[in-house]
């Protein structure tokens, strides 16, 4: 069975490069949201085994109130067995560190680099053995 991913992130470029580092590791994309709440509604349809999150995405309206925190929570809590990765133009360490001790897997910061995607992708394929192995992204 293959690996389902969705990719949430409000930028279409960073969103291709995602698509392109999951595909090219086996992973099947189910699934691409602009916002946190269209990514939380997605989640909740399509059972993602992989979730990549943008923090800094526009709300849908100006009702909307669910930030990539809250999406996050929540995913974690209906499925706790998910694996979330943070793709991120926040650099700050007490940002990574809060992320990392919700559960995320890892947490990448754009704007990419060549190698942004390798240590991710090792610890994806320690989670799903089913996924390319030793995959380098940059080769």
């Amino acid at each position: 069975m293959p690996v389902k991913a969705l990719i949430v992130d409000d930028s279409a470029p960073a969103r291709q490069l995602i698509k392109h580092y999951l595909s090219k590791m086996g992973c099947l994309i189910a699934g691409e949201a602009t916002n946190s709440a269209d990514g939380l509604k997605l989640f909740r349809e399509l059972k993602p085994d992989v979730v990549t999150l943008d923090l800094m995405m526009p709300k849908r309206d100006a009702a909307d109130t669910l930030d990539a925190m809250v999406a996050l929570r929540t995913m974690k809590k209906e499925a706790p067995a998910l694996v979330i990765v943070v793709v991120s133009a926040i650099p700050f360490q007490k940002t990574i560190d809060s992320f990392l001790n919700e559960g995320i897997i890892d947490y990448v910061v754009k704007p990419f680099t060549q190698y942004s995607f390798d240590p991710a992708a090792r610890k994806l394929e320690k989670i799903f053995p089913e996924l390319g192995s030793s995959i380098s992204f940059h080769r």
